[in-house]
């Protein structure tokens, strides 16, 4: 395809192309061996297991700390309606934050 070749020699010729294409697949095989490592915060190479285990525990922390951030606005929005003085709302809210 014309076009094709066009834009591959645009983008700075078919060498620069390939080394692309070449790190994406790197990238694919070996997360940590790609373009911008997944545990890059490692000097040695980490077997996939590794490399898996690493991406679960990161995971892992975030979904704790959106857990955190939801039951800090269910508690926020308990006391809001408190203050308004819907104390059943408020009491449904503050439960709803206890369960988590």
């Amino acid at each position: 395809d014309e076009a094709f070749a066009e834009s591959v020699r645009c983008v700075g010729g078919t060498k620069a192309t390939l080394y692309s294409l070449l790190r994406l697949r790197q990238a694919c095989i070996h997360p940590q061996v790609g373009g911008s490592a997944v545990m890059s915060l490692s000097k040695k190479v980490l077997s996939m297991a590794e490399v898996l285990d690493g991406l679960i525990a990161k995971a892992r922390t975030e979904c704790e700390d959106f857990l955190r951030v939801y039951v800090a606005s269910l508690n926020g929005l308990a006391a809001l309606a408190q203050i308004d003085g819907e104390w059943q709302s408020a009491a449904d809210l503050y439960r709803e934050a206890l369960r988590w």
